[in-house]
């Protein structure tokens, strides 16, 4: 939800708000002349460079009608260098005339001006020609390949002449020239600016050059042929495109370039959506889900039975080890959000799917690069997130590589449409927040109730993408077996015979985000993004009391069902699962997007940006080494698709490609137990942010719990007892429970949204002030071991070791420790769980809330520890509500 200023952080948010928006701080009246020097050594470098990349692109088009080369590889391969140099003299005059900090506004830094330039030639020329241009040779078309190098050249020149009179508007701006009183902020900047532009003569002249260059140069009756700009059909229009698209390209540049707001002739934002199914197929099509999926409201009904997929067995992941039925479509959605003017295009991928790796998300880059080039690819960042359905085709544990090589297919060809069908759109956001079929699993019980929502719409008004950010796990039927009267005709066509005649785990569906992409997309209309969110530790729909809503049994206080409610299926056990359950936590989530939307707020031309901060992070979690050794035979890890690299790093000390080593692979022997294990005892992973606007979004690496995401509860430090249901000694209570502080406190956005599962799956995220290793005491030696080392007062529980006693045996070991102690921590994730924590069983280890929490201030410039969150009440069943909620 909006964040409110926070204590103490006024001034904070107010620089924040003045950075996002190109506002400067309200220091001083006027730039001093050693910061107008270091503007306009900048923007001398920006048209310089601009120059250089419209001379490399004309090259490459006299190259192209020459037959000599094809545009995919000359266009941005700066063949004469010459761009190379300009980038070059452009960072060396920013080193000599730009000291840190820089001007407070008007300027940005040497890196991104040759940004903002590698772009704004490429959009303009992108759309003249269209993404994939028909350029023709002069060999087999004199005329019209004369006629496309003449209309190049003369959009060019009218870029290059818009950029050098906002430079001149620009200087003139900040000395005040003719008596004017000099721009003191970034706003006073850009509207003078915007108006020199307006009363440009030079502008108007270049404008009217383009327009006669193609009234004499290009045959009229083939326009739609030679060039791809909008639906010009005539010379006029072509002129009046061409020339809005240098004159948006320039702008939009120039705002990359400076952090200004410009009066850009289009839409600052293009965005792009399309999706496609991944689930597996049969006789090489989906031909088979023509035999519809069940009704709305059926219970009962697996779906379509399937007899065999092509793949041969696929597995369900968190299921069974093979799957039969179809309840619904599993997909995966890709939409690409670019701002006119920035090379960069963010494309955010959510799938319905278990998990997917990093390593295996790379594999999809690579596809999308063999499909859309390298010079496009090189401009994409590919964020790939899961939902964590535990309904889907497995991707971790027991994964068909068939299969998953079909998915990543899919994937790709979904990325690539949505990267080539962007057109300009429209923003809206809204937040709130939402309770009803989601609950928190694990002391304390603390849920984050956090919902987002973006939708972007086309010039018509229509829907492209609406994009959903909340917190629950897909698995609303999680070992539940489907009775066996809606199945028995199923089981006779897929020769399922007595006890094998069952349909528990065994079918896909998207869950409860599928019925929200259903009910959105009638709605609506485009595509539906689902992002999950806090789903630590372990935030769920099982326990949570689930009705029919209508006007007499309304959602209340969205936890406990009003008197005379009907459960799912009938009855009034609300905490019983079918697919009826499923189906109303969907249509719930999504008439609570349906209201926000309502009174969502527009996004006036948002600026877009995406940075990643990579770190390595200790995989104690032993099992995991073992899962990431690569089979001989089949060249496959037994966790996910793709072998994942691991690393040595040193136990203390900074972790980084500078100390740590890539373990090349290499497989050791474990005497103890008897298993071949990995020699690195480290992943690399990384956290991304994107920021639209007033917009972040912080994708995060596995199942992070909400308290990471929102902090504590605003009384958790004076009543913590009020958070906790089990019992006590088995997990950390009260001030004896720490987090390093929250993600959300270290962000700076209005709207601020973390998704799981969002750049990697490293598992539950334990802070380590609750993570226990299992004793393998007993595992190893007898009954009764580990409760004698307790009682010794070895380890600080009778079923397991605290973690951070096994950080201190990893990280600096004195030699002392008892060998079942140092045992525990080396094997207690792998052999089982202690007593209440099954969450360190499938997590990579006990640095990953730390390490988390590092990247994200790596990202933010925020290293605030603070763990309360003032505005966080922390209703969950067991401590409702006043009355009702939103």
């Amino acid at each position: 939800m909006p964040r409110r200023p926070r204590p103490g952080g006024a001034l904070v948010a107010l620089a924040a708000l003045a950075a996002a928006a190109a506002l400067p701080a309200p220091a001083r009246a006027q730039l001093t002349s050693e910061e107008q020097r270091c503007v306009s050594v900048l923007n001398g470098a920006w048209l310089a460079l601009l120059k250089a990349r419209d001379a490399d692109a004309l090259r490459c088009l006299k190259q192209v009608a020459a037959g000599k080369a094809a545009p995919e590889a000359c266009l941005g391969a700066d063949a004469t260098g010459k761009v190379a140099k300009a980038e070059a003299r452009a960072a060396k005059a920013a080193e000599k005339h730009c000291p840190d900090p820089g001007p407070v506004f008007g300027a940005t830094s040497a890196s991104t001006v040759a940004a903002a330039a590698a772009d704004a030639a490429d959009a303009g020329l992108e759309a003249l020609f269209g993404a994939d241009p028909a350029l023709v040779a002069k060999a087999a078309d004199a005329e019209g390949a004369a006629c496309q190098q003449e209309a190049a050249k003369r959009q060019l020149k009218l870029l290059e002449t818009w950029a050098a009179e906002a430079n001149k508007a620009k200087r003139a701006a900040l000395r005040g020239a003719k008596g004017a009183v000099p721009a003191a902020d970034a706003a006073a900047l850009g509207a003078a600016i915007d108006a020199a532009l307006a009363a440009s003569a030079k502008l108007a002249k270049a404008r009217d050059g383009l327009a006669s260059a193609i009234a004499g140069r290009c045959p009229a009756d083939r326009l739609d042929e030679l060039f791809d700009c909008g639906d010009a059909a005539t010379p006029e229009e072509l002129a009046a495109c061409a020339a809005d698209a240098a004159a948006d390209a320039a702008c939009s540049a120039l705002e990359a370039a400076d952090g200004l707001t410009l009066d850009c002739p289009h839409e600052a934002l293009e965005v792009g959506a399309a999706s496609r199914s991944v689930l597996p197929l049969v006789d090489g099509s989906y031909d088979y889900l023509g035999a519809g999926f069940p009704a709305r409201g059926d219970p009962f009904d697996p779906g379509i039975p399937v007899p065999a997929w092509d793949d041969g067995r696929i597995a369900v992941g968190n299921g069974a080890s093979e799957s039969f039925w179809v309840r619904d479509d599993v997909r995966a959605t890709a939409v690409a959000l670019r701002r006119r003017g920035q090379p960069e295009i963010v494309v955010i991928v959510a799938t319905d799917l278990y998990m997917v790796f990093r390593v295996d998300a790379d594999g999809i880059r690579a596809k999308v690069a063999e499909l859309v080039g390298s010079q496009l690819a090189g401009r994409l960042r590919i964020l790939v997130t899961a939902t964590h359905n535990h309904h889907g085709p497995d991707t971790a544990f027991d994964v068909n590589h068939d299969w998953y090589e079909h998915m990543t297919d899919q994937v790709a060809a979904a990325v690539a449409e949505a990267v080539s069908n962007r057109r300009p759109a429209t923003l809206q956001v809204a937040a709130g927040a939402h309770w009803f079929g989601a609950k928190d699993g694990t002391d304390p019980q603390i849920y984050d109730p956090s919902l987002h929502v973006l939708q972007a719409s086309d010039a018509n008004g229509d829907a492209i993408a609406t994009l959903v950010q909340w917190n629950d796990h897909p698995e609303a039927t999680l070992g539940w077996e489907p009775p066996l009267e809606a199945i028995e005709d199923d089981c006779a066509l897929l020769g399922l015979v007595g006890d094998e005649c069952r349909a528990e785990g065994r079918y896909f569906t998207a869950d409860f985000p599928g019925i929200l992409r259903e009910d959105l997309k009638a709605r609506y209309g485009g595509e539906v993004a689902f992002l999950n969110g806090a789903l630590g530790v372990i935030i769920g729909p099982g326990g949570a009391q689930v009705w029919e809503v209508d006007e007499t049994h309304p959602l209340g206080n969205q936890m406990v069902a009003p008197p005379g409610a009907v459960a799912p299926g009938g009855g009034t056990n609300y905490t019983e699962e079918n697919f009826r359950r499923t189906e109303i936590i969907g249509e719930q989530l999504a008439l609570a997007v349906g209201r926000l939307l309502d009174a969502a707020t527009p996004l006036d031309r948002p600026l877009l940006s995406y940075d990643v901060h990579p770190f390595y992070t200790r995989l104690s979690n032993f099992g995991f080494r073992v899962l990431t050794v690569v089979d001989e035979e089949t060249g496959r890890p037994s966790l996910g698709h793709t072998p994942a690299p691991l690393y040595e790093c040193p136990p203390l000390g900074p972790k980084s490609d500078a100390t740590c080593v890539d373990d090349g692979f290499e497989v050791l022997q474990d005497g103890a137990v008897g298993v071949a294990y990995r020699k690195g005892d480290h992943v690399k992973t990384a956290v991304e942010y994107v920021r639209l606007g007033p917009i972040g979004m912080m994708f995060l690496t596995g199942e992070i719990p909400s308290e990471i995401t929102n902090g504590l509860p605003a009384g958790f430090r004076t009543a913590p007892e009020a958070w906790y249901a089990e019992d006590p000694e088995l997990h950390a209570q009260g001030a004896a429970f720490t987090i390093p502080g929250f993600v959300r406190q270290r962000m700076s956005d209005t709207y601020e949204w973390t998704i799981g599962l969002g750049s990697d799956q490293l598992g539950y995220h334990v802070p380590i002030s609750n993570f226990r290793a299992l004793c393998v005491g007993d595992e190893l030696i007898g009954e009764g071991v580990c409760q004698e080392l307790y009682e010794s007062g070895s380890i600080e529980y009778p079923d397991a070791v605290a973690g951070t006693t096994c950080k201190q045996v990893a990280e600096s070991p004195t030699g002392t420790e008892p060998f079942l102690v140092v045992a525990s921590c080396r094997y207690g994730q792998a052999l089982g769980e202690a007593d209440g924590h099954y969450e360190e069983t499938n997590s990579a280890g006990w640095d990953l809330v730390e390490d988390l929490m590092d990247a994200v201030a790596a990202l933010t410039g925020s290293e605030d520890s603070t763990e309360v969150n003032p505005d966080f009440p922390g209703w969950w069943p067991g401590r409702l509500p006043p009355g009702d909620l939103p």
